[in-house]
């Protein structure tokens, strides 16, 4: 089976962000069946083009490296009407100029003979290109794979706007991708998703329900159990992620405040947090940077937050820290896709004040129990989905 794999971001082990360890977790199970043969074209940084295990991908690999310095600057000049347009073709999640170099790389496969049993189109911004991709290759068939619905995470991004007339614009970005990217994904054969969240929410806007899998999301498997040897709150994630930032702003404006006569820290982890938040750094707060190993983190700390009021799609953090047995402490968008109950596996909190009271009884307990890994390790299988969404995929070469 000739299996084309395009990807937005690049599949690697020590990939750093959630959803390129998901990609890199199925395509190296994939890659074990003999039968499949596997062809990579995936967009990376110059760091990156280093990174691949190339074994994987025996009917070879494109890597489209995004430039630096003078180059980026000229390309995003050329891709400006592409992101700034509310009403383009393709949304705004891709530039123009990398989808060109991905079309252009596609054609010339195509020209050379190559002819895909399957095309799995990663991200939204590649299912985005589907109807043109389909016309390269008419006689394959196509999964879309949906890390989170954009739409969503698009229409939470304009309700949060306080600008009337970026709200207008924001309104026109959101409507722009709901079509496409709804007709996008009627055009695959099958669509993949994450979570049961996400299909019970593109079948409400007419997605065929029979044509969607859910996987299971790549999550780190913590080996320790949780013994709190300090008061420490955890924020966990890429700290260049919009959604992010604005849940470690929030926190610290609203909650820590509420906390002063507590001797408890915030400690935000993960890339980028001093570049972005460092003006956040105190007594109270602190930004570690990358870390190579969450598990100690997770093991000692008082409790996890999430006040995510921004993204779409299950959030990887929340499955971690549960995972782990941390006291986890977040809002519906941060559970969303994970069918925890309240107060028994997590702790809702809406409000600055919720938080507050949790984590004052968090801080007056010698212990407390979560149940958590016991809902993670019966919704999210990952050897079993990965058996169950190969086997889609050869079906589907049939």
């Amino acid at each position: 089976m000739e299996l084309l794999w395009i990807s937005l971001c690049t599949p690697f082990d020590g990939v750093s962000h959630a959803g390129g360890k998901t990609v890199n977790f199925y395509q190296s199970y994939f890659a074990k069946d003999k039968s499949v043969h596997i062809r990579l074209v995936t967009f990376c940084s110059k760091k990156e083009e280093a990174c691949f295990d190339k074994s994987r991908y025996d009917s070879g690999m494109e890597l489209i490296v995004v430039p630096e310095g003078m180059k980026k600057f000229i390309w995003n000049c050329l891709s400006i009407h592409s992101k700034i347009n509310p009403f383009y073709k393709y949304g705004d999640a891709l530039s123009s100029r990398l989808a060109h170099e991905m079309i252009k790389r596609l054609v010339r496969m195509q020209k050379e003979g190559y002819r895909p049993d399957v095309v799995i189109l990663e991200w939204t911004a590649v299912v985005l290109y589907a109807e043109m991709i389909r016309a390269l290759f008419p006689k394959a068939n196509f999964a879309a794979v949906e890390h989170d619905v954009t739409f969503q995470a698009y229409a939470r991004e304009t309700a949060q706007e306080k600008s009337l007339i970026r709200k207008k614009y924001k309104n026109l970005r959101a409507a722009n991708m709901f079509h496409r990217e709804i007709r996008a994904l009627e055009i695959c054969d099958r669509v993949v998703v994450q979570n049961k969240k996400d299909r019970n929410l593109l079948c409400r806007y007419k997605v065929n329900r029979s044509k969607i899998k859910v996987i299971a999301p790549y999550y780190h498997r913590s080996r320790m159990q949780h013994h709190r040897k300090n008061h420490n709150i955890i924020y966990f994630g890429y700290m260049k992620r919009k959604e992010n930032i604005t849940a470690v702003r929030w926190f610290a404006r609203y909650v820590m405040p509420l906390l002063s006569d507590l001797d408890c820290e915030f400690v935000v982890i993960g890339k980028g947090g001093r570049e972005t938040a460092g003006d956040l750094e105190s007594d109270k707060i602190h930004m570690t940077g990358y870390v190579e190993n969450i598990d100690r983190w997770f093991a000692e700390g008082m409790c996890f937050v999430a006040p995510l009021s921004l993204g779409a799609g299950i959030k990887v953090k929340c499955i971690e820290a549960m995972y782990a047995g941390i006291p986890v402490l977040t809002n519906k968008i941060g559970i969303e896709g994970i069918p925890a109950a309240e107060n028994l596996d997590y702790y809702n909190c809406s409000s600055p004040q919720d938080y507050v009271k949790v984590i004052r009884r968090l801080y007056d307990s010698d212990s407390v129990n979560m149940h958590g890994r016991i809902v993670i390790e019966k919704e999210f299988q990952l050897e079993k989905s990965a058996e169950s969404y190969l086997g889609m995929i050869k079906e589907m070469a049939k």
